[in-house]
């Protein structure tokens, strides 16, 4: 583009830092946010500041992502969910979940990506009360009500946390054509804690849905192996065509 004499713009470098996050290439995304900068864009353009926090989120590097965002002119509920996805995906849950305070503070109203964000940090860090505080508050307060995704987050949130039967009573409360990433969730949280039986079961319903997904075939044959039943994960988790 540059060789063709073409000058890239505010949209263009949108899409650039975008790649940049998705395939965590730092380096270059630093080096848009020196052109961004030179040319004076961050503090006329939200949407390319909310991009540059969301980069350097994707990418691990928090503090460069905070610093951007407090340099922000004007912030929004994109730009406050992308700095919290950030910590989310460090693992830093208590930081992320404070962010959220402080953005309620400052008046911001959460969307339903700043929700799935919540909920997997909490995942993520074990937090189960305060999962379930979020699955409450973004219906009863904020009236969204959970997506399948959101659900699957809670049955995961459970489930590392070996709560088995309230991972079930979510599932089971959910349209059973909508229950396939429930199933995957529960079946991932079963291989964590060797649970073959809850597995099985798992793995069935599963099937009843998608009879050709590789991931609960992998996922079952993960736990085949995890109990030494390698005889049953080869005969019994090949995919059905």
């Amino acid at each position: 583009m540059r060789l063709s004499g073409i000058c890239p713009t505010a949209v263009t470098f949108v899409f650039i830092l975008k790649a940049c996050g998705i395939v965590r290439f730092l380096d270059v995304g630093e080096c848009i946010d020196i052109e961004i900068r030179k040319q004076g864009l961050l503090k006329k353009d939200v949407v390319l500041g909310t991009a540059l926090v969301d980069m350097y989120s994707k990418c691990g590097a928090l503090e460069k992502a905070r610093k951007v965002f407090e340099q922000l002119p004007v912030k929004s509920v994109v730009s406050w969910s992308a700095l919290i996805e950030g910590y989310a995906q460090l693992g830093e849950a208590n930081v992320a979940l404070n962010m959220y305070e402080r953005m309620k503070a400052e008046n911001f109203v959460p969307n339903l990506v700043t929700f799935t964000v919540l909920l997997t940090a909490c995942s993520y860090a074990g937090l189960v009360k305060e999962g379930q505080m979020v699955l409450n508050v973004m219906d009863t307060v904020y009236f969204l009500p959970p997506t399948v995704e959101h659900i699957a987050c809670m049955v995961d949130i459970f489930g590392r946390a070996r709560h088995f039967e309230k991972a079930i009573y979510l599932i089971e409360n959910v349209s059973s054509s909508d229950r396939f990433p429930l199933w995957l969730a529960l079946l991932g949280a079963c291989y964590k804690w060797v649970n073959l039986e809850l597995g099985r079961w798992a793995f069935e319903q599963s099937l009843q849905l998608d009879k050709n997904c590789a991931s609960a075939f992998v996922s079952m044959k993960n736990i085949y192996a995890a109990v030494g039943m390698l005889t049953e994960a080869n005969e019994n988790c090949g995919l059905k065509r």
